[in-house]
């Protein structure tokens, strides 16, 4: 009797114990390992590329699935070493307009401040080019620029004309947007974007060189004081294993990511959110049996802001598109 008790007594101890160590606290999240995230935005980043097949010395148009059009002239390309590339020139592209595309592939417009901080853009599409040639064996360089048109649009309103080109960035993953420039006898000048009346409605056109990543954005000119931003999550999240963005309403494309952690706590840390903006926050985590988990919190921005990730749900890919795109 008094071993049984005893067994007893160590099961209950346990118990209390188990109940009240941290770790156990994240639940569902011991099994958040982080590669799910990425292999979603892998997935979902491949599944966006397009492909086809031009004749060097010729150029050509190439139209995307979405209606963007990628415009090359005869012999564009050349090799590392300054010579014209003829015969077949591969181009893998892919056109991004949609939040919830910018979100899930983690390719939000977050841009470059000349004194090296970062802020959100406004954008008129997010789109990448790359071109290759196999039988060269060669970096292929861009020696003419191409022209990018974006998706017509009957709608001459839905269009800012204060637009310019960014070029992408990638380091460890993360996609950041430079303002390209010209050299010019007069200096550097910004790359415009204009926007023409087609004969399908109006589009953007800018003029790039970038075998990668090409904008279309402009930064936010929003004259209230700035502040940043402080979101914490439940236990066992982490920048490991969920990212959180900030949609701004009333922009139907801008998307920046809190793209700092310390202290166990998402932040802004550039101090640009302006106060008083009206927002939404959106948290994704996916767990190693491919569960999708997330918030979508609307939010005011006040000075010195903290926030809590305080309601975790789960959700399927194409509701979590929809609820994104969904967004003012």
């Amino acid at each position: 009797m008094k071993m049984q008790k005893l067994i007893l007594g160590i099961g209950v101890v346990a118990a209390l114990f188990t109940a009240c160590n941290p770790k156990e606290d994240q639940g569902t999240r011991l099994n958040n390992s982080g590669r799910q995230l990425t292999a979603l935005r892998d997935n979902l980043l491949a599944d966006a590329m397009q492909e086809s097949t031009i004749d060097a010395a010729l150029g050509g148009t190439i139209i995307g699935s979405q209606g963007s059009q990628f415009i090359f002239a005869p012999n564009a390309f050349k090799d590392e070493n300054g010579n014209v590339l003829t015969g077949n020139i591969d181009i893998k592209y892919a056109e991004f307009y949609k939040r919830s595309d910018m979100v899930l592939m983690n390719k939000p417009t977050t841009g470059q401040l000349p004194n090296g901080d970062k802020t959100y853009l406004i954008t008129g599409g997010e789109f990448y080019m790359k071109a290759t040639q196999n039988s060269c064996n060669c970096d292929v360089q861009i020696a003419i620029p191409y022209e990018i048109r974006s998706a017509a649009n009957p709608d001459a309103t839905a269009f800012d004309n204060n637009l310019i080109g960014f070029r992408g960035e990638v380091v460890a993953d993360e996609l950041t947007w430079i303002q390209m420039d010209g050299n010019t006898a007069a200096g550097i000048n910004l790359v415009p974007v204009g926007v023409r009346d087609g004969s399908n409605g109006f589009y953007y056109s800018v003029f790039s060189s970038e075998n990668g990543w090409t904008n279309l954005d402009r930064f936010s000119n929003d004259p209230r004081p700035k502040t940043t931003l402080e979101v914490t999550v439940p236990a066992g999240y982490t920048d490991e294993n969920a990212d959180i963005y900030i949609s701004i309403d009333g922009d139907d494309h801008g998307i920046a990511p809190l793209d700092k952690y310390e202290n166990d706590a998402f932040t802004e840390h550039y101090g640009q959110l302006p106060i008083g903006l009206e927002a939404h926050l959106i948290f994704i985590s996916v767990d190693d049996d491919d569960t999708i988990n997330y918030q979508i919190k609307a939010i005011t921005v006040t000075a010195g802001q903290q926030e809590h990730i305080d309601n975790v749900t789960t959700v399927s890919q194409s509701d979590l598109q929809t609820q994104i795109d969904a967004l003012p």
